[in-house]
């Protein structure tokens, strides 16, 4: 490897680390003020520290901690924003119904408050866990209702990301055809 080559090796291994540092100390430096904190200051907070959390415990911890402090406040955009969070994170654990349990939740509020974003992502996830759990029926099913849901609503990009979400589900099963079918029809309805 040339000396220019190692330089430029050095200097991106430099960067990465001193970024890392860096977050790490807002982080530290979050979690220290974050007892003083109250409002939306302390909202904002805890999603700073949802964000920079590199492990999914400490994620997971603040984002109870945000859903507990929304609630508190009763500011429903945090309360959908921490469900959704919440459910991103138990989707990486092992512990398959706490997904469904936080993922329904999250629905069924985002639904009541019209929080459509937070809806389809949320559905998005329990389709792709089902579809994980080789679950391959309840998988499409769950797809398709949710992609009649978002043509009710009108959101065209919900109904690409179902299409997208079907086309994978046919794609699993070796219906590759189909699968294609439902990709370029989800590449057309977002277009």
């Amino acid at each position: 490897m040339k000396i220019r080559s190692k330089f430029v090796l050095f200097f991106c291994f430099a960067i990465a680390i001193s970024t890392a540092f860096a977050q790490q100390e807002r982080f530290d430096s979050l979690v220290s003020v974050l007892p003083q904190l109250r409002g939306e200051e302390k909202l904002e907070t805890l999603k700073t520290l949802i964000d920079l959390s590199s492990d999914l415990q400490f994620e997971k911890h603040y984002a109870q901690l945000l859903l507990a402090e929304a609630r508190k406040q009763r500011n429903i955009v945090e309360e959908s924003f921490a469900l959704r969070r919440l459910t991103s994170v138990y989707y990486w654990q092992v512990d398959t119904d706490s997904v469904f349990i936080f993922g329904e939740e999250a629905i069924a509020f985002a639904r009541q408050h019209k929080f459509y974003n937070d809806l389809f992502f949320v559905q998005n996830e329990l389709i792709r866990r089902l579809q994980g759990q080789d679950r391959i029926l309840s998988a499409l099913r769950r797809a398709e209702a949710v992609y009649q849901e978002a043509l009710e609503l009108q959101n065209s990009m919900a109904t690409a990301y179902m299409l997208l979400a079907i086309g994978h589900i046919h794609r699993t099963i070796n219906q590759y055809e189909e699968a294609v079918r439902f990709y370029l029809k989800s590449i057309g309805d977002f277009y």
